[in-house]
């Protein structure tokens, strides 16, 4: 369109979004290292092919940076931090889960299962009723057994 007075990524700009982008800046702060709006720079990489191209190149060499650093930690660390490392990434790139099942819907929705036993059967209640009345009571928010209560169960 003629005249379009929009802002636009200059060639010059290219290698400043690839190498902001590599270190890990965030996006409003590129946006800013170019003299525009975030706005205006989310514009711009949906519409430039050159902009969104010279971003995904940055990210994707920090992505394989850290990817590998956090790797080698886990396979050559020590202590702590290897084994948090280890369980981030058996959990991000294999799945493991902690004893819960986690779905993700394609909508991003994430849906978590809780397995909870089965209730009582009265018989079995009225069991654990007559062995632990005190466990019972404290349970149910009664107040806790008194120093004469214990006497007595200790007699």
């Amino acid at each position: 369109m003629a005249g379009d007075r929009r802002k636009k990524v200059l060639p010059k700009h290219l290698p400043i979004i690839r190498e902001l982008a590599e270190r890990g800046v965030r996006e409003v702060d590129i946006a800013r290292a170019l003299n525009m709006s975030r706005d205006t720079w989310f514009r711009i990489r949906r519409e430039d092919e050159r902009a969104a191209e010279a971003w995904e190149e940055g990210r994707s060499v920090e992505h394989s940076a850290l990817r590998g650093k956090l790797f080698d930690t886990a396979v050559n660390g020590r202590g702590k931090e290897s084994v948090t490392a280890a369980i981030f990434l058996l959990k991000a790139r294999h799945n493991y889960r902690d004893n819960s099942q986690v779905e993700v819907e394609h909508n991003h929705r994430v849906k978590i299962a809780i397995e909870l036993p089965a209730a009582l059967s009265a018989d079995q209640y009225n069991q654990i009723r007559q062995v632990h009345p005190k466990l019972l009571k404290q349970n149910a928010g009664e107040d806790a057994p008194t120093e004469d209560d214990r006497n007595r169960d200790a007699e």
